[in-house]
């Protein structure tokens, strides 16, 4: 029910002139049906990854609460950077990056 509530939150947003609309930690299950739910909108795909496991183990691994099976973490990793992308889907490698250059790869992402 969660995601056909999101669905419909996004749709009031973008009927109300609402743009640049962020929708966050969706699993990648959902994720790959974003183009067929929302194909008749403009929007942008933004996937986050880690080249490096130890750096995914280090990370998720230092959590205290939220998602913190680091074994998830590391195959669901592996799986979104193994897919090939997502009509409309930018994929951005995290590792080195500091957020600046995060934040500026974000920004020239267009729709």
């Amino acid at each position: 029910m969660a995601w056909e509530s999101l669905q419909c939150v996004v749709r009031n947003y973008v009927k109300y002139g609402y743009r640049d609309v962020v929708v966050t930690d969706l699993r990648d299950e959902r994720v790959r049906q974003v183009p067929e739910v929302f194909g008749d909108l403009e929007y942008r795909i933004v996937t986050l990854a880690l080249a490096d496991d130890s750096e995914l183990r280090r990370r998720v691994g230092a959590r205290r609460e939220g998602f913190v099976d680091v074994d998830a973490a590391v195959a669901w990793n592996a799986a979104v950077r193994a897919r090939p992308a997502l009509p409309r889907e930018a994929k951005i490698e995290v590792d080195a990056r500091s957020v600046e250059e995060f934040l500026e790869a974000i920004t020239r992402i267009a729709v």
